[in-house]
């Protein structure tokens, strides 16, 4: 079952990665063609700044999944590398754990925050368009993050097993 489910967190990490390299690209044109559009011609893009701020986002929230899969993040194991392979195993599952807990609440919350601008019809002033379906970036980024700890939850539980 294991196996199949990590498969499945894969392709959806890397769908959001994607999805986080498109955005970055689009806002490199976007902030190339406001600056050009800007100091130029003297015609600034139309919620430049928003459209931005929205694209950041996504980008840091759809990234984070990928960053812990290829353990790209920055990790800091002055001492933990001093431990027993079964006791870093432990501290990982551990650490693993308790930063589940913190991706769940966070995914909650951006779930919360969406759904309350949905029902109060909030929308960007300058672009006219509804906020909530870009709030819940955060949910999906912290959904996308929940699974990659379970997947290195089960890794941890394993390599402490084989230690034994």
């Amino acid at each position: 079952m294991m196996p199949g489910f990590e498969r499945t967190v894969g392709v959806l990490t890397k769908a959001l990665c994607y999805l986080a390299v498109s955005m970055l690209a689009g806002l490199m044109l976007l902030g190339s063609f406001d600056v050009i559009g800007r100091y130029f011609l003297s015609k600034p893009i139309k919620g430049a700044l928003e459209a931005s701020e929205i694209l950041l986002a996504g980008i840091v929230l759809f990234g984070l999944a990928y960053a812990l899969r290829t353990e790209s993040h920055v990790r800091v194991d002055t001492f933990v590398i001093l431990f027993p392979p079964r006791l870093q195993a432990i501290i990982g599952c551990v650490m693993s754990f308790l930063s589940l807990i913190i991706f769940c609440l966070i995914g909650w919350q951006g779930a919360e925050v969406a759904w309350q601008s949905w029902q109060r019809q909030r929308s960007i002033d300058v672009l006219l368009i509804p906020v909530a379906p870009f709030q819940l970036f955060v949910s999906v980024g912290a959904l996308a993050v929940c699974l990659e700890l379970i997947v290195q939850i089960r890794k941890f539980i394993t390599a402490a097993r084989k230690e034994t």
